[in-house]
């Protein structure tokens, strides 16, 4: 698999993951694939709840039994409150209505 092939499995996994499980304080989710490594960065307004923990979870183990064995999937959250812009890291894969990047 090339690199482009891999990153766009990689990001329709991260997208099919998401379908219905955003908890609501989800402002924004971006994918980075530099380093070796896959690194799924979930962006947050307001303090994590463990709904939020649980539904990072599951969006990681969907995305592991997507990408080849062996591979490093890390995710970070993020909190970045609401209206302020996110920090984005590499590349969008959903935002909230509104959402700004800087």
């Amino acid at each position: 698999m090339t690199d482009n092939n891999i990153r766009t499995a990689v990001f329709l996994s991260v997208q099919r993951a998401l379908v219905g499980s955003p908890a609501p304080e989800i402002r924004a989710v971006s994918l980075d694939l530099s380093r070796g490594k896959i690194v799924i960065s979930v962006y947050h307004d307001g303090v994590a709840s463990d709904q939020l923990h649980e539904g990072v979870a599951e969006i990681i183990t969907e995305v592991l039994a997507d990408v080849p064995e062996g591979q490093e999937v890390v995710s970070s959250l993020v909190r970045s409150d609401a209206p302020g812009p996110v920090p984005l890291r590499g590349d969008p894969v959903f935002a909230v209505k509104g959402t700004t990047f800087r």
